[in-house]
């Protein structure tokens, strides 16, 4: 029997270490301090009457100035993607308590019931399906999905591939274009639902869904009036 895996799936976000700007000035903090102390002693024991040629050490600032330019451009960005998201995080207050549309990669079957939309931007060459998987990227379930340019509406009703139904929960679902050397990404999946919770992570805001499905600010495309 053939293992079919998720083609993407978003992973877990990590928690915050050390930026790459400030772990980068410490590393050039500590080279250059011991450039420095091995310059010094080499100076004081040089020989007099052949002194070292200053070439190389005049090179080698150089490039400890352009690396610390360079830092500094990268913790400039870093401070400009931590203002992104603060701006993203105010504007998910926006949504809470009222109905949005939403990309998302989880669906949430109710045990009866799991209705989504799903957006074709890639026809498949030979067929178009949507693959529904749990959280331990098992396959659950294969629908067949309208192989035409544009947003469709689909319903699962909880048919698992190998006989029964599925427990009520959140599931991974993604719209698959499959040819027939390759299966590839077709488009979107589009989730419609309350959204109940902010919440603040290390990698951005989170958007907590009735469902129990979570989504980004920024995968919103539709705001709706209760």
């Amino acid at each position: 029997m053939e293992t079919i895996s998720p083609i993407s799936k978003t992973g877990a976000a990590q928690g915050a270490g050390p930026s790459t700007a400030k772990l980068g000035m410490q590393n050039i903090s500590d080279n250059y301090d011991t450039f420095l102390n091995l310059l010094t002693v080499q100076l004081q024991n040089q020989d007099p009457l052949n002194p070292m040629d200053p070439t190389q050490f005049v090179a080698q600032l150089a490039q400890f100035s352009q690396l610390e330019q360079s830092v500094s451009q990268t913790s400039a960005l870093e401070n400009l993607v931590a203002l992104t998201r603060a701006n993203e995080a105010r504007a998910g207050i926006d949504f809470l308590g009222r109905p949005v549309e939403a990309v998302s990669e989880e669906i949430a079957f109710d045990g009866t019931v799991a209705a989504f939309d799903y957006d074709v931007t890639i026809p498949g060459g030979k067929k178009m399906e949507v693959r529904i998987f749990d959280a331990n990227d098992n396959l659950v379930a294969k629908l067949d999905a309208a192989n035409t340019i544009g947003r469709h509406g689909l319903v699962w009703d909880g048919e698992m591939e190998t006989g029964g139904s599925a427990l009520p929960g959140v599931y991974h679902a993604e719209l698959v274009a499959i040819s027939e050397d390759e299966a590839k990404s077709g488009g979107d999946i589009i989730v419609t639902d309350i959204v109940k919770e902010l919440r603040y992570t290390q990698s951005g805001a989170v958007l907590q869904l009735n469902s129990g499905a979570s989504i980004s600010p920024g995968a919103v495309l539709a705001v709706h009036d209760l």
